[in-house]
């Protein structure tokens, strides 16, 4: 390897906006490189892919330093936080910066704020498809594409029934599968025609009554988890609303340790929010959205997220997303969709697998002799907090990080 192959500092920099700890910024960024206690950031709106394995430092050279900018930027965020530690470290400055401060605790329902997923369709009821995709597509006996699109079609028809009766409601759609249980044909001949126009159920009426059975039970059993006293309680209002993400200082913290759909239901909810905005003359996204989802592998697939990558820029949205390697995309998604995922930049800090290693040499070259500037075996023995940086405009480069806890001092 000929290091001096990699890009200068000094080049880098001039691609940079200057930027320190203590005073207000215009607008938040990706740390990239720290000289004389003077820090340098990438403030576009690009979105970053970081591979970083556990205990590779991720945390505190990129994600608690980009929350610092965040907050100095006045923008708002949202963290995929496995296990609250972002949301403990962080979340008395932003509260003392004037920041609404929403934590939805997916594992423990006395830690989960108001969020009602249902509020969307009262916007637009055709989001109902969209709702049912995130509800059911991680359960198991509905893996099969056929059938998955079979139970949205039924979800979407029970809720769009609430709609029509004006008691929209989980629990309102749970006691509507409770009755088809009871009597299918008497329950679904009360359905108004318009309703079954919308909605395409023939699929399920082609099903023998013992397949279906299993799809009503299994369905009930998703439902339930929404039904209980005290989740009613919580999701029947909102703590926040999708609309003053757009004007409001807020950042969520999302806590999950287990695969959930929920949390990529409200990150669709949420660029779609931004999405419809834009479109609106009278209305404007003021507020940049940063979506930091660390431990990516935990969130269940986001529907046509190659769209969203492609597309959020336009919408003042920015993602950084966190993977152990890049099987953690491949796995979710496939191959196809992963080769059309939309990264500005890329990010290394570790990987322990042959196949990531491999495919990042490919991609750390120089662009004159299309050489490799570095070996697997060195990708693997990089120092502690030692990077390299794929920036978009720019020859990979190295640089090496400080951690949070060394910065948060500075004066």
């Amino acid at each position: 390897m000929i290091s001096t192959n990699w890009e200068d500092s000094s080049i880098i920099k001039r691609k940079l906006t200057s930027a320190n700890f203590t005073k207000k910024i215009k607008k938040s960024g990706l740390p990239v490189l720290y000289d004389n206690n003077k820090l340098y950031i990438d403030n576009r709106t690009n979105n970053t892919l970081i591979i970083g394995a556990s205990g590779s430092g991720k945390t505190q050279t990129i994600i608690l330093p980009q929350l610092e900018l965040i907050r100095l930027a006045f923008e708002n965020a949202i963290v995929h936080d496995t296990t609250s530690k972002i949301y403990e470290m962080t979340k008395d400055k932003f509260l003392n910066n004037g920041y609404k401060v929403v934590k939805i605790d997916f594992n423990n329902l006395k830690g989960f704020r108001y969020w009602n997923p249902l509020e969307v369709l009262y916007k637009d009821k055709n989001n109902v498809f969209e709702l049912g995709y995130y509800l059911f597509n991680d359960i198991e006996e509905f893996k099969e594409s056929n059938i998955l699109n079979i139970v949205i079609n039924y979800f979407s028809l029970l809720t769009l029934y609430a709609m029509e009766v004006n008691n929209l409601s989980f629990k309102t759609i749970y006691s509507f599968n409770l009755k088809i249980r009871n009597g299918f044909y008497t329950f679904y001949s009360k359905i108004p025609k318009h309703i079954k126009k919308e909605v395409d159920v023939s699929g399920l009426l082609k099903l023998e009554d013992e397949k279906k059975e299993v799809i009503f039970k299994i369905f009930d059993k998703r439902m339930r988890r929404f039904t209980t006293e005290e989740m009613l309680r919580k999701i029947t209002k909102n703590s926040f609303s999708l609309e003053s993400l757009k004007t409001e200082k807020t950042i969520i913290y999302l806590v999950s340790n287990e695969k959930s759909s929920l949390t990529s239901l409200l990150i669709s909810q949420i660029y779609d929010e931004f999405k419809y905005n834009s479109f609106k003359k009278t209305s404007v996204n003021k507020i940049r959205m940063n979506i930091i989802l660390d431990d990516f592998y935990l969130i269940n697939p986001i529907s046509n997220i190659s769209e969203i990558l492609r597309n959020c820029k336009r919408y003042k949205i920015k993602f950084t997303i966190i993977v152990r390697r890049l099987n953690d995309l491949k796995n979710n998604y496939g191959i196809r969709e992963y080769r059309e995922l939309n990264f500005n930049n890329t990010i290394y800090i570790l990987a322990d697998d042959s196949e990531t290693l491999n495919e990042l040499c490919h991609a750390i070259t120089e662009n004159e002799h299309n050489k490799s500037l570095i070996l697997q075996h060195e990708l693997k023995a990089l120092d502690s907090f030692e990077m390299i940086f794929l920036l978009e405009g720019t020859t990979p480069f190295k640089t090496k990080l400080i951690p949070y806890y060394k910065i948060k001092n500075w004066k």
